[in-house]
């Protein structure tokens, strides 16, 4: 792939003029897709596309569009042959835009070769599908099992050649039992451990036996929480850390980076591409830092910061994307947030009375400069007496801020984090991936 990507660009060298430069964003995939259900493989199929974006620039000006590949040398050629002619077109009648910017002078001390951090992880991906079948016979097993590789690439007229390649798997999952009611679990991570899955399935069936208990509804008031490493992950991708957002007045950050606000000594955040699960650059050609702290110890340390709000508000970038105007949010790609003391099977006695939230249906601000959001719990959670599960709950609508279930109220993160790979593939598979602990809250509030 990586050969073929050089030969596209040698080719597009070609295709400008003096006054001209291309850029080239690549995005492709190889993947393995399998829906298992009650013992049974039920689908199965691969997925083998690339797609190349190719932007013209020229002054201040620039145009945009995307050829899929279709791996035949003359026939992509072609295709992007006919993709520069009409970029050409586009450009001369599109107006100068003063904050865009993109890296033209390529980091010499930077080899394109570093940045495929490659990943020699070896493992079967029917070895893997069968081992699932095999440990999850007689159990309301239902899940998406995804594995291969993910490209990225980036190159120009300038001459850059940054790659980046990860080779990871993906196992989203739930066990249902008892009119429907299920529970929900991800595996995800780099190298298949049939091991691991066994002991997670044998965890959720645990809370699945007690699913045969009715479903009581949960008063509002406020309640000592557990939160899943996934109730975390829904929180967090919310919460953008975007510098854009914070410039433009519509950030949670707010409070936290004026000194007003801070969070528990306990949470120190970062967003990391240093491990190789996401690209070491980013779509406008600039190499992204190893590791940015976001925040260290309960202070805000760094925003993420893109290319054009670099240039905006003239201060320095920091690995983001700056994604367009018009999304609700730009969600960090790899986050990784420091672990805790507390082991798992401590945490029911831990909570003592109270409530074990596994998974968030949809998560939404209700007061973002507050930062206060809502939301509500989606598969099973259940209700903790004495230490111990006692019975499922309904759904529950919870509205809080960050800065209590972050801050004052955080009393402890496990030790254990889990790999949360984004399962979401409907256009294409992405990188985003996160590793989370799960948290013990010692005061939540419950709206209804």
């Amino acid at each position: 792939m990586i050969e073929y990507f050089s030969s596209l660009c040698r080719y597009l060298n070609g295709k400008v003029s003096c006054d001209e430069d291309w850029s080239a964003w690549l995005e492709g995939e190889r993947t393995d897709y399998s829906f298992i259900s009650r013992g049974l493989l039920r689908q199965s199929g691969q997925v083998d596309k690339t797609t190349l974006k190719i932007t013209l620039h020229k002054g201040l000006k620039r145009a945009s569009g995307t050829v899929t590949l279709s791996m035949i040398p003359c026939d992509d050629r072609h295709r992007l042959s006919l993709m520069m002619c009409s970029l050409r077109d586009n450009v001369s009648t599109v107006s100068d835009d003063p904050y865009y910017t993109w890296c033209t002078n390529p980091n010499p001390t930077t080899p394109c070769s570093t940045l495929c951090n490659g990943n020699r992880a070896g493992y079967c991906g029917r070895k893997a599908v069968m081992e699932i079948l095999d440990t999850s016979i007689g159990t309301g097993f239902a899940g998406t099992f995804m594995v291969g590789w993910v490209y990225r690439a980036f190159g120009s007229s300038r001459g850059h050649h940054h790659w980046f390649a990860n080779n990871s798997f993906c196992l989203d999952f739930l066990v249902y039992q008892h009119g429907g009611r299920a529970v929900h679990d991800q595996i995800s991570g780099r190298k298949w451990d049939a091991e691991c899955f066994r002991q997670r399935l044998e965890s959720v069936k645990e809370r699945v036996s007690l699913l045969g208990q009715s479903t009581k509804n949960v008063p509002r008031g406020d309640y000592r929480v557990y939160l899943s490493p996934a109730a975390i992950n829904a929180l967090l991708v919310r919460a953008d850390f975007s510098a854009r957002r914070y410039y433009e007045k519509d950030s949670w950050l707010t409070l936290l980076f004026e000194g007003k606000r801070a969070l528990s000594q306990q949470f120190s955040l970062d967003l990391v591409t240093a491990d190789g699960y996401v690209p070491g650059f980013q779509q406008h050609g600039y190499v992204r830092p190893d590791c940015l702290n976001l925040i260290k110890e309960g202070i805000g340390q760094s925003l993420i910061i893109g290319p054009r709000t670099a240039e905006k508000y003239q201060i320095l970038f920091t690995g983001g994307e700056d994604k367009a105007v018009f999304d609700r949010f730009d969600p960090p790609d790899h986050l990784v947030m420091m672990p805790g003391s507390l082991e798992e099977q401590d945490i029911c006695s831990r909570i003592g009375d109270g409530l074990y939230i596994s998974d968030l249906w949809y998560v939404n601000w209700s007061d973002k400069h507050s930062g206060r959001m809502t939301g509500m719990t989606r598969y099973t959670c259940f209700k903790v007496k004495n230490g111990k599960l006692a019975h499922p709950i309904g759904a529950i609508r919870f509205d809080d801020s960050l800065y209590n279930l972050f801050g004052e109220h955080l009393e402890a993160l496990t030790r254990h984090r889990d790999t949360i790979v984004d399962s979401f593939a409907f256009c294409r598979r992405g990188t985003g991936s996160h590793i989370l602990p799960g948290a013990l809250i010692g005061n939540m509030h419950v709206s209804a």
